[in-house]
């Protein structure tokens, strides 16, 4: 069979899914979401990753579609293992892993599945304006109560504004979240860490100042560093954070240096080195850090304070 638009719509029309209720919303809801990607760009291939993005985008139409009286809920790992079963959907499973029969959270889907893949036609067509918007009408007059022409009004916020208030609040919302739902909120909460420390900083690391530009977003030469370690801590609050660039990132994990009430560098007396090269610690002994635009994503003193005290600072 030739797998041509009609073919695609034909299928976004006949999705297998739960009947009840009127119908579990997730697949359609996360197709969308995946046309919305490529529309802006941020897709541009055949390989689906489930993205910090990704699951934001979901997120954000599943509360704009789906009425708060509707019986289910917005669990992103359901729809992206259960497309599998859809004849243009492929999971891929991660090296040394296979693809299960079932899944029952989102840390199984992370576990075991790399990504998904589409059809190269599919992915063609999702390229294609003019084909993306008709695959869209098609999802949303088929799953839907609401005119097309509404739902080409509903905006997305973007990643990052909501990725740092979801970190800034992450301390406040981790006791309150679903159990069901904690365990992907958790994770993609600690994706955001990662995006969001070196975005604060301006992707350069506080220390050093080095910072690359550059056209990939997928390079950077900071790291997104946990004051605190996140397995003692599980503290993902932008106060926990800090951009340093690889080997001072591990230098700071190591307690070679440190971060004082004040924001300057403390450097350790517990190793020897040539002060002579270029890449000395002791070159940034005394020396103020780059802090953040905002004073609230100031690293948090009480943080400093104990990595301070763990590494045997005065």
């Amino acid at each position: 069979m030739t797998k041509d638009l009609a073919y695609y719509q034909k299928a976004f029309s006949t999705l297998r899914r739960n009947r009840e209720n009127g119908g579990a919303p997730h697949k359609p809801i996360l197709l969308l979401s995946v046309l919305r990607l490529f529309q802006s760009g941020d897709l541009l291939s055949s390989e689906i990753k489930p993205s910090p993005l990704l699951f934001h985008t979901f997120k954000h139409l599943w509360i704009k579609l789906v009425p708060a009286s509707v019986p289910f809920n917005p669990t992103f790992y359901y729809p992206f293992f259960h497309l599998g079963s859809e004849s243009f959907w492929k999971l891929v499973p991660k090296p040394g892993k296979c693809i299960p029969t079932g899944i029952g959270s989102f840390f199984q889907l992370n576990d075991c599945v790399a990504f998904a893949i589409i059809d190269r036609s599919l992915s063609d067509f999702m390229m294609n304006p003019v084909c993306n918007t008709i695959l869209e009408k098609t999802l949303v007059e088929q799953y839907f109560n609401i005119p097309y022409c509404s739902y080409t009004q509903i905006s997305i916020p973007p990643l990052e504004t909501a990725l740092i208030k979801q970190i800034v609040d992450s301390g406040v919302q981790k006791n309150k979240m679903v159990a069901r739902d904690a365990d992907e909120n958790n994770y993609m909460r600690g994706q955001a860490f990662k995006v969001v420390i070196p975005q604060i900083y301006d992707h350069t690391c506080a220390i050093s100042r080095l910072r690359l530009n550059s056209f990939d977003k997928s390079i950077s030469m900071v790291d997104a560093c946990h004051i605190i370690p996140f397995s003692e801590s599980h503290d993902d609050s932008v106060g926990n954070g800090i951009a340093l660039c690889p080997n001072l990132h591990r230098a700071f994990d190591r307690g070679l240096i440190s971060i004082s009430d004040d924001y300057t560098v403390l450097v350790n007396c517990n190793f020897a080195e040539d002060s002579n090269s270029v890449f000395a610690l002791s070159q940034f002994e005394g020396q103020p850090i780059k802090l953040p635009y905002n004073e609230s994503f100031y690293p948090n003193r009480d943080c400093l304070a104990a990595h301070r005290a763990r590494w045997g600072f005065r």
